[in-house]
């Protein structure tokens, strides 16, 4: 006569069966379930794996274009040390209005590297159309006429204005000086002087000249 299992053994048997079966079942479902299965906007934060979460937070390489980023967004505590080198800087890019007051020293600027054009407001050359002699014991003057800055009508009674002869100078003979003039009746103007303190005529000579007029504050 068979004995029929006890209920204990019954319970104990489906129990197991279960615990084979689960895991190989859950793996079908799981299979199955695709993007449309889950409702847009369902999926959390801690639904994801830490690993999913950084891969998603983490940008593309070139997938941020310019298009895609609003004007003032980036500013500089976003950007990271030497971010921005100069091949990223268009010539010209970068005008007075960017630079902090104090950026730029003469350690950051390169020996030689500037020219009269970043310096003045005005800057060039010229020559006399008459040559000159100056007598013992006298003094020349004269104002150059229709350079830039008169043609502008600026005002350069306030500048510094720097103006050399060229090597034909007999400076042994003659002293030379510059001095502005007043903005009326001609603004943009400035007087050339020469005096003969020695006991002989100079030279005559036709000077030429390379000028440059600086804005003082």
């Amino acid at each position: 006569m068979k004995r029929r299992p006890s209920a204990a053994t019954l319970i104990a048997l489906l129990a197991l069966f279960v615990a084979l079966g689960g895991p190989a079942q859950a793996a079908r479902v799981v299979n199955r379930i695709t993007s449309a299965d889950v409702k847009d906007h369902a999926l959390k934060t801690r639904d994801l794996s830490r690993r999913t979460v950084r891969d998603l937070r983490t940008p593309r390489n070139n997938s941020v274009t310019e298009a895609k980023i609003v004007g003032g967004a980036v500013t500089r505590a976003k950007l990271g040390p030497s971010a921005v080198s100069s091949p990223a800087i268009a010539d010209r890019g970068i005008a007075g209005s960017d630079l902090a007051i104090g950026s730029v020293t003469g350690t950051t600027i390169a020996d030689g590297s500037l020219t009269a054009r970043e310096l003045g407001r005005f800057y060039g050359r010229f020559r006399l159309a008459q040559p000159i002699m100056v007598e013992a014991g006298k003094c020349w003057s004269g104002v150059p006429s229709n350079l830039p800055a008169e043609q502008a009508k600026v005002d350069i009674s306030q500048d510094l204005i720097l103006v050399t002869p060229d090597s034909s100078w007999p400076e042994t003979y003659l002293s030379f000086m510059v001095k502005a003039e007043p903005p009326q009746p001609k603004p943009g103007r400035f007087t050339l002087a020469a005096c003969n303190r020695t006991s002989q005529d100079s030279p005559t000579f036709t000077p030429s000249f390379q000028y440059l007029i600086v804005d003082v504050p």
